[in-house]
């Protein structure tokens, strides 16, 4: 059987789509996870969500782009966490620019 138990993850992206899709079978299969997409309001419904259906789950809004959002992405996994096992970049680019539809 297919399980997260005890992973941590990172996936950007995650406020639709494929990012939201992975974000939501991960918490269902136990991971603890940090999610990333430039819309805090769908981000902070996803964590709401995942948190009243039992999982772990933290958002750290904003654009990949951008390096200091990377690098609050890996701080708030390790604060919250301690670890990271997986990382999905999932995030869309159209002409350079994160896209996050």
């Amino acid at each position: 059987m297919f399980t997260l138990d005890g992973k941590t993850a990172i996936i950007t992206g995650a406020s639709s789509g494929i990012g939201h899709a992975m974000a939501e079978l991960f918490a269902k299969q136990g991971a603890q996870l940090v999610l990333n997409a430039r819309r805090a309001d769908l981000l902070d419904d996803m964590v709401a969500n995942i948190r009243d259906a039992g999982g772990m789950a933290v958002s750290v809004p904003g654009n990949i782009t951008d390096e200091a959002i990377s690098k609050q992405l890996v701080e708030a996994t390790l604060d919250h966490f301690g670890k990271l096992d997986i990382a999905v970049n999932n995030a869309g680019m159209v002409g350079g620019i994160g896209f996050d539809p």
